[in-house]
């Protein structure tokens, strides 16, 4: 328990933004993103590796993207408030 609580106090000492833009938006939405191409891709061409970079690959990609980045901030300030439930207030 000691530790897990130091970890928490360590998440709150670097910041709410931190957290957020870290473990929201980088490491959630950007992965998310990712797996969800490769998986749409795969439900409409399966192994056909060769249709994943057809025309208009890009867009796709960056809207998904931009979606999942979205999605990733929303997803990181849930985090942040359930955190912030765990640390003794001050």
């Amino acid at each position: 328990m000691f530790r897990q609580k130091k970890t928490l106090e360590e998440i709150k000492n670097k910041g709410k933004w931190h957290f957020i833009l870290t473990e929201g938006v980088l490491s959630w939405g950007i992965t998310t993103a990712v797996l969800f191409y490769l998986f749409m891709n795969f439900v409409e061409h399966g192994m056909n590796l060769s249709m994943y970079i057809t025309n208009g690959w890009i867009i796709d990609f960056a809207s998904i993207l931009f979606a999942f980045l979205i999605g990733g901030l929303l997803f990181g300030w849930v985090m942040w408030k359930l955190v912030e439930r765990k640390l003794p207030k001050d």
